[in-house]
């Protein structure tokens, strides 16, 4: 009996365009439902007066979920997609004007931050126009599904082909310099990862206390303080060390980075990203039990908050490359 060999399907530029697409509005999808689900959880439960308590909410809700999917869903497309490039998936076309493949957030984020905010505040306002009600859940889904799927439906087209594009004609040609591991990590993922860290534990970290300080709901704050940071600090960490260790393979083996480090086995690597958010936290804890954090403005607990999960999930991102770069595969 002859053995029958799979075919291997290789796309177009365009075919994968296409595909890939899909998976945009996919994700759009499966953020919208998650994010929502948790943000309007925790929608305001000390509070009687329930217009303030969901416009706040919702406010929270499109702070966090506008930016994070305008942003993290075109670049989490092209991240995957030149994997699957170099997977063999799909074969691009060779261009004269080679954008660089460096940093695509510089080409990105400010365009999809303020078409955005912008088509989120169009929307809003026909709604208003319409006399519907925009303080409760299912309007406020609305509004960020149809804002964020057309800011991602405008980023993708306008600069997705053209990425995928510049990538294959590089690849094709092996035109990738290699970089000292320091610089690299520095410009690749402190420098665009930074602001996004700390815009997002700033916005959680103010709806996480507006209840105390809006409504004068009891809470220890200061223990608030250490377990909100710890739980928070734990995800981020482990969403930042999946991101770049994905990242810095497909680097590795571009050659846009050298292999290296020291080996570091399973445990201690778990022991290692347990323990920081905990030593963190538990600095926090201190430093905020001598200042007295029941004297302290709101702002500065979540600002102090902010800036160490965003350290926490800096940290993750290194110990994602670091195991990157002595992975065997």
């Amino acid at each position: 009996m002859n053995d029958k060999k799979k075919i291997k399907i290789v796309k177009n530029v365009n075919e994968w365009t296409k595909s890939s697409y899909i998976s945009n509005l996919i994700n759009v999808v499966i953020n919208l439902l998650i994010l929502s689900g948790v943000y309007m959880l925790f929608n305001g439960k000390g509070s009687e007066n329930t217009t303030l308590n969901w416009s706040i909410a919702s406010l929270g809700f499109f702070l966090i979920f506008i930016p994070y999917t305008t942003l993290l869903v075109p670049i989490g497309i092209i991240r995957d997609s030149r994997k699957a490039c170099i997977d063999g998936k799909w074969k691009g076309e060779s261009v004269s004007d080679i954008r660089t493949i460096n940093n695509p957030w510089r080409r990105i984020s400010i365009e999809a931050l303020i078409i955005g905010f912008g088509t989120a505040l169009i929307i809003i306002l026909i709604f208003w126009l319409f006399g519907m009600n925009l303080l409760n859940q299912v309007s406020a889904m609305i509004i960020g599904f149809l804002a964020t799927l057309a800011t991602t439906t405008i980023i993708f087209w306008r600069h997705i082909p053209n990425e995928l594009n510049s990538f294959w004609t590089k690849y094709s040609e092996k035109k990738f310099k290699k970089e000292p591991f320091g610089r690299y990590f520095l410009h690749h993922y402190v420098i665009p990862w930074v602001l996004v860290l700390i815009y997002i534990n700033l916005v959680l970290g103010i709806r996480s206390y507006y209840d105390h300080v809006l409504f004068g709901v009891p809470r220890d704050l200061i223990s608030f303080a250490f377990f909100d940071l710890l739980a928070t600090g734990l995800v981020i960490e482990i969403w930042m060390y999946s991101v770049s260790f994905e990242q810095v393979r497909m680097d590795i083996k571009l050659g846009r980075v050298e292999k290296g480090g020291k080996v570091l086995t399973r445990v201690a690597l778990i022991l290692i990203l347990i323990s920081v958010p905990v030593i963190v936290s538990i600095v926090i804890f201190i430093i905020f039990t001598i200042l007295g954090m029941q004297t302290l403005l709101v702002i500065e607990p979540t600002i102090t908050l902010s800036l160490a999960g965003a350290m926490i999930g800096l940290f993750g991102l290194y110990m994602g490359a670091w195991v990157a770069r002595i992975s065997k595969k």
